[in-house]
């Protein structure tokens, strides 16, 4: 078998080494991010509230199917659990109404986001918008509709253009 020349045998290597070198300088100059960039911004409970409002479109009349009331559609077993100030005041019609009703928005999205970080569940506006829409047990024990997915989908959607 014939001798190849030294210089065949480099060429190849001289080329593998150059395109190594050249990707490895493209890594290197590429941006590195921190485990901080990488952390999701903490949920704001004023934009769910506003999120879960957008969804639940309310007339400024109506009752949910399940006796539910005001801009967000809270359940009654939900005000009782918020407040001890009577459940006619979920009618939203005076301007105590509305103040009583926010406040039982923002306690209730409070008790949510806490059982979220308790049970170590994704701090998205996703999964608050199923505990918003399917409840606590429902969630828990993973029994959710395709409607509550879809109403979680739509809480993200909006939540997300809320924070731009």
């Amino acid at each position: 078998m014939p001798k190849m020349p030294p210089l065949f045998i480099s060429i190849p290597v001289a080329i593998f080494l150059l395109s190594f070198l050249a990707f490895v300088s493209q890594v290197r100059a590429a941006p590195i991010i921190t485990v901080r960039e990488m952390a999701p911004k903490p949920l704001d409970n004023i934009k769910l509230i506003k999120a879960i409002r957008q969804v639940e479109n309310w007339d400024g009349e109506s009752e949910g199917f399940h006796g539910e009331r005001g801009p967000s559609q809270i359940k009654m077993m939900t005000w009782r659990q918020h407040t001890k100030v009577a459940w006619i005041h979920a009618l939203y019609r005076t301007a105590f109404d509305r103040l009583e009703y926010h406040e039982v928005e923002c306690s209730h999205a409070a008790w949510i986001r806490d059982v979220m970080e308790n049970r170590r569940l994704p701090q998205t506006a996703y999964t608050f918008g199923l505990f918003w829409k399917a409840g606590y047990k429902n969630v828990i024990n993973a029994t959710l509709k395709p409607a509550d997915r879809d109403y979680a989908v739509r809480v993200q959607n909006i939540y997300e253009a809320l924070i731009r």
